[in-house]
């Protein structure tokens, strides 16, 4: 009777680990922050949609490109409150949000040179702004199966960076029932333990994609919006990267927006930071939008 029961009590334990394993990806995606308000995923590179009610756009202005991780996508913050729209209504120029969460520059440089939509969207583009946080350095090395950051699209090399040309799966088309099942990263350290050699390989990323994006559009400029919130690395856990290495990148042809300085460090305070408490909150392209359109003279 007790080997019966201890069998029963296994086979429920079994059962239950399976199904937990199974529905673990969709339980957690279905209490995100940012699952709280309808957002409109145009395609499978996560193109999120802005709304174009009660803007008025001015034919004769080209138009930008959001690009970059959760912080350019707008966890937690309704459409109108996004970066993407914040900017589409301030300057009066249609406005893309390609950004994902946990999204990384490999990301970026994948979509750059994969999605048809981003072709498309970037032959009348006069910007593409990636926002930049310092959880990008470590995500580049994720080498591990996961539904939102998978494993590096480019290899480091001795003499640069070449091309992963086997399929890569960016996101799932339909992240609320798709699951994947893998290995996850608990080290959040592990990657940032030599910061200069993150940022070279971080380089190589950025010369790409500037290289990629001039094959699609020889006119469009690739701008860099470094946002690196002390306080959101704090709580995340994560390592804060600060560098005085973006003259090498404006060298390069890229337009810097630094707000990884003293001046923003109000950035830092709980009305600039999400409900969630990991993301910025609608306050923040609020106050930084003008801040953007005035330094590119949009």
């Amino acid at each position: 009777m007790n080997i019966l029961k201890a069998s029963f009590y296994l086979l429920f334990l079994i059962i239950f680990f399976v199904l937990f394993f199974i529905f673990a990806d969709w339980i957690i995606a279905a209490s995100d922050r940012y699952r709280v308000f309808p957002v409109d995923i145009k395609d499978a590179f996560g193109k999120r949609g802005v709304p174009q009610e009660g803007t008025i756009i001015n034919p004769k202005k080209k138009s930008l490109i959001v690009m970059g991780c959760s912080f350019a996508f707008g966890v937690d913050l309704r459409d109108e409150d996004t970066l993407a729209y914040r900017l589409q209504q301030y300057t009066h120029r249609k406005t893309y949000n390609y950004g994902y969460p946990a999204h990384g520059i490999q990301h970026v440089l994948y979509k750059i040179q994969k999605s048809d939509d981003f072709a498309y969207d970037v032959k009348d583009a006069e910007y593409v702004i990636y926002v930049f946080f310092s959880d990008h350095l470590r995500r580049l090395h994720l080498n591990f199966f996961d539904k939102y950051a998978q494993h590096k699209y480019l290899k480091y090399k001795k003499h640069g960076i070449s091309l992963k040309e086997e399929p890569f799966h960016v996101i799932p088309i339909d992240y609320f029932k798709i699951t994947t099942i893998g290995k996850r990263s608990t080290d959040f350290f592990s990657a940032l333990k030599n910061d200069e050699e993150n940022f070279n390989l971080f380089k190589l990323y950025l010369l790409e994609c500037k290289k990629s994006l001039y094959e699609k559009n020889p006119n469009c400029k690739f701008v860099i919006l470094v946002y690196n919130s002390n306080e959101i690395l704090k709580r995340l856990g994560l390592k804060q990267f600060h560098t005085n290495r973006w003259k090498e990148l404006e060298d390069e042809g890229f337009i810097i927006i630094n707000f990884d300085t003293n001046e923003f460090d109000y950035l830092n305070t709980d009305d600039f930071i999400a409900s969630d408490e990991i993301h910025p909150s609608a306050a923040v392209w609020k106050k930084l939008v003008p801040v953007i359109s005035d330094k590119l003279g949009l």
